[in-house]
């Protein structure tokens, strides 16, 4: 039987959305945005830190991104339609290196 995917990639009207699955922790939010700035080169527009929820506004190949958190739902990645194959390389990413079978089979 296949696990459900680490990743699940959903469109709403203009927003794509990645849901962050496998790290859905407040302290997975810290990972996920250096992960954004190393491999994607997320230039930090500003961040936000309230009870219960993070915001990090970020460009990304001159695209607005958001990478925010809710502790009723988790970490997720989000953008308009215009950053949608920024987004496609960053849910096939994540999905790579967050996917439990990967992390079981090193290649």
């Amino acid at each position: 039987m296949k696990k459900q995917p680490a990743i699940l990639y959903r469109e709403f009207d203009e927003k794509l959305e990645i849901d962050v699955i496998a790290a859905p922790n407040w302290d997975h939010f810290d990972s996920l945005r250096l992960f954004l700035e190393q491999y994607f080169q997320a230039e930090i527009i500003n961040q936000f830190d309230g009870p219960g929820s993070r915001v990090c506004s970020l460009r990304i190949d001159g695209q607005a991104f958001k990478l925010a958190h809710d502790d009723g739902y988790g970490n997720y990645i989000s953008t308009t339609k215009s950053g949608e194959h920024i987004a496609q390389k960053i849910a096939q990413e994540l999905q790579i290196r967050l996917d439990p079978p990967s992390l079981n089979n090193p290649t």
